[in-house]
């Protein structure tokens, strides 16, 4: 799978040498407890994942504490919108529902055990503040997924939010998903079943164009990260942090994003360099990077 970027915004230059960009970050980094504060205003947050770690659930707990959950009014999961009847039963009162869903589910690469306890954080958080109770949204492609490339599961996770934002100005969206999902520039180059590419613009690109200025993209970056690892090695924090990205950034492709170690270029210009603000607004380094509890 690559990640093709596209014209534009997306295009940019780089202003220093790569060993120079954690000395930025350093400066820069805030506590964690203050990004609910640096997003506040924007009506579209999306918080990008490596799937089946833990500190990226801890990071969206923080998003939807008690403190920060009245900044949302929906939730938006990378989950088949097939299982939004049983969500919706399931935040009514039905345990049964996380019982089945933990039992066809619980293998799955990123329905860990604390994944799936966000639900129950949730609805904990809802009959706790029914005046301002959360919409739990299922936005990704109907059961059973065959083909990521052909079922363009970006195009049909935007529409779901399009349709939330749509039905009310006062309507704000948290959007959790995979990290290359939240990217707000580029297109993903999907495998399809006859061996060819289909490249499609990602959720992040189609939420940035249809409502600009009003997106906000975050990556909890982790050990599959190079990211993580050079802030690791050369001056690592002793608390999780939000470091925003910044313009005197080497281009993403020297920072190795997106994760897994896609590769970034252009199409018409594979010379050309990507800014990695183009791509994210702010970066979550954990000291840990844990992977999350499977069912037994």
């Amino acid at each position: 799978m690559a990640l093709i970027l596209a014209a534009g915004g997306c295009v940019g230059r780089q202003h220093q040498r790569q060993d120079d960009w954690v000395s930025v970050a350093r400066r820069e980094a805030i506590p964690l407890w203050q990004l609910a504060e640096r997003v506040r205003g924007a009506r579209i947050v999306i918080l990008g994942e490596t799937h089946a770690l833990v500190e990226p659930i801890e990071t969206l707990r923080l998003l939807l504490s008690e403190t920060n959950r009245h900044r949302w009014t929906h939730v938006a999961l990378e989950w088949s919108v097939s299982d939004q009847p049983a969500l919706d039963r399931f935040m009514a009162g039905d345990d049964a529902v996380m019982k089945r869903f933990r039992k066809l589910y619980g293998q799955l690469p990123g329905a860990t055990v604390e994944y799936l306890e966000t639900f129950s954080f949730i609805r904990e958080g809802n009959r706790a503040h029914p005046d301002h109770a959360l919409n739990l949204c299922a936005v990704d492609v109907p059961h059973p997924v065959r083909n990521v490339a052909e079922e363009e599961r970006d195009r049909h996770m935007f529409t779901r939010i399009e349709q939330i934002l749509e039905a009310s100005p006062s309507h704000r969206v948290l959007v959790h998903c995979g990290n290359s999902h939240a990217a707000k520039c580029g297109l993903l180059e999907l495998p399809t079943r006859a061996g060819g590419k289909l490249p499609q613009p990602t959720l992040g690109a189609r939420l940035c164009r249809r409502y600009p200025g009003q997106v906000v993209s975050i990556h909890v970056i982790s050990r599959y990260d190079p990211m993580w690892w050079q802030i690791q090695k050369e001056a690592p924090f002793l608390s999780p942090v939000v470091i925003p990205a910044s313009p005197r950034w080497p281009d993403a492709a020297s920072l190795g994003l997106p994760l897994w170690g896609l590769p970034l270029w252009h199409p018409d210009s594979p010379g050309r360099t990507v800014s990695a603000k183009a791509i994210f607004d702010y970066v979550v380094w954990w000291p840990t990077s844990r992977a999350g509890t499977r069912e037994p």
